[in-house]
């Protein structure tokens, strides 16, 4: 029996902000896992349309934006980024009393907290795996099985989710959108031969070093050139996708 569910409040404590690795904030594409190569473990996620906006807020203190994970392309010998990373654990603009000095440009990752990308897919798959523990102030693994969870009402259990978290849940989602067109388009230019994916398993140290120097782009990059679309039709989708399921998650 679900029992009534209460908005989360943040309490500026601080902490998923003074350790960023102590929070698992993966974003990026979870299929392809056979051809993804690590370059940088990931800090604190962001998406590539994400990074011109941030890059020079982070730079100003000395914090760079680099590639977390990519796909290397043989046929155009380049590095297509689809998460990229910050290489610093301490947020560099948290001040000492817990405010963030770039709140209103904060990425996705920080503004989903505490939830992560992939709620749909893991409610789909029956394997939702929510990250109890990381903030001390939520719903412990107990309260939240008890007040969220509803595994024979799923529109119940969504409606759970967004009744808790509101913003965070609606940024969750918007990412999650974001996050399968990219995965839907990356496997058809797979399929068609458009990318010719090179197998990231066994990596000998000499090839790491040729991706590393490689040339680079961004996952929406890489889509708007090759179908002649723009950042905003896609991230217009993606919104217009979250909207309606709000939509429908709050008429049920």
């Amino acid at each position: 029996m679900v029992t009534e569910v209460k908005e989360f409040q943040c309490l500026k404590c601080g902490d998923c902000c003074k350790d960023t690795l102590s929070v698992n904030k993966n974003i990026g594409t979870g299929f392809f896992s056979e051809y993804m190569y690590l370059h940088t473990a990931p800090s604190l996620p962001i998406f590539d349309w994400e990074k011109p906006n941030l890059e020079t807020r982070f730079q100003t203190k000395g914090v760079n934006i680099v590639p977390s994970t990519l796909i290397y392309d043989l046929n155009s010998k380049t590095s297509i980024v689809i998460q990229y990373t910050t290489d610093m654990t301490l947020c560099p603009h948290l001040t000492e009393s817990n405010d963030c000095l770039i709140y209103k440009h904060r990425p996705i990752t920080c503004k989903i907290f505490p939830l992560k990308i992939g709620i749909l897919k893991e409610i789909a798959d029956n394997i939702f795996g929510f990250d109890m523990g990381k903030c001390r102030f939520d719903y412990s693994l107990e309260e939240f099985n008890e007040k969220i969870i509803d595994e024979t009402n799923e529109p119940q259990f969504l409606l759970n989710l967004y009744i808790r978290y509101k913003d965070a849940f609606k940024f969750a989602l918007f990412g999650e959108f974001y996050d399968l067109f990219c995965n839907i388009k990356l496997d058809e230019f797979i399929q068609s031969g458009i990318i010719k994916p090179f197998t990231a398993s066994g990596i000998e140290k000499k090839f790491r070093t040729k991706i590393r120097k490689s040339k680079s782009i961004g996952i929406s990059e890489f889509i708007q050139e090759t179908l002649d679309v723009t950042e905003k039709e896609i991230l217009d989708y993606a919104d217009m996708m979250t909207e309606n399921l709000i939509n429908d998650i709050k008429s049920n």
